[in-house]
């Protein structure tokens, strides 16, 4: 009977240690290229080199699985927008953009719940809206719609840039609207929603383990009076 168990734990310890090992790659040859591509890529990240790092992240991006890192993704996006700071204006910054809001696809298809984050994906979308009406602004439309599937799930969890955006950007598609019906439905949104988000607010506040992080829903709450004012 002990030899049935121990063989049953075994067998439990060897799967675990080969999901660890399939993290970076089904062989260890792949294994190993895959962590030097990270090791590389993040030495110059760590020295914010991004230029040279963006290089060798492509490498590791090509190299790795892509359920290796969700930093495999937040850092991609923070490469990317660099290259886009650099080549604004020029026909290479739109499809940098798409690379953006596809970073943000890739993180909410493999790491859309982790054991800490199970919300994650709803996170990640705030992100994409974020990035979607400070690149592409005349989108707002479909940003307005990702923040509110964002907030719509996190509720009091939200961030309150998201909190805020949300509000202002219901309050333009209201401003911008062409016909009565759709003015009157907005109209009564921004009514019933400015109540429940000054209630996500007041909970960040009051919940809020760093300073500027509360300031930022201080911040949010006041912005929520000044549009619905």
């Amino acid at each position: 009977m002990k030899t049935k168990i121990f063989s049953i734990v075994l067998l439990g310890l060897l799967a675990f240690t080969g999901q660890a090992q399939d993290k970076y790659g089904a062989t260890e040859e792949q294994q190993i290229k895959c962590k030097e591509a990270l090791s590389v890529y993040r030495t110059y990240r760590d020295q914010k080199q991004y230029d040279d790092a963006y290089i060798h992240w492509k490498k590791a991006c090509a190299e790795c699985p892509p359920i290796v890192t969700e930093r495999l993704y937040s850092d991609g996006a923070k490469f990317i927008k660099h290259k886009i700071k650099k080549e604004k204006g020029t026909d290479r910054e739109q499809v940098l953009i798409d690379s953006l809001l596809l970073m943000h696809d890739l993180r909410m298809e493999h790491f859309g719940s982790t054991e800490k984050k199970p919300d994650n994906k709803c996170d990640i979308m705030g992100m994409k809206a974020t990035d979607l009406v400070k690149y592409r602004v005349d989108e707002y439309p479909v940003a307005y719609e990702w923040y509110a599937e964002a907030v719509g799930c996190l509720k009091e969890k939200s961030r309150a840039s998201y909190i805020k955006n949300y509000y202002q950007l219901m309050f333009n598609l209201y401003a911008t609207a062409k016909n009565d019906t759709t003015k009157n439905m907005l109209r009564q949104k921004l009514l019933l929603e400015y109540l429940q988000l000054q209630k996500y607010a007041d909970y960040g506040v009051a919940n809020s383990e760093k300073e500027k992080t509360k300031e930022g829903f201080i911040s949010c709450k006041q912005h929520l009076d000044d549009f619905f004012i």
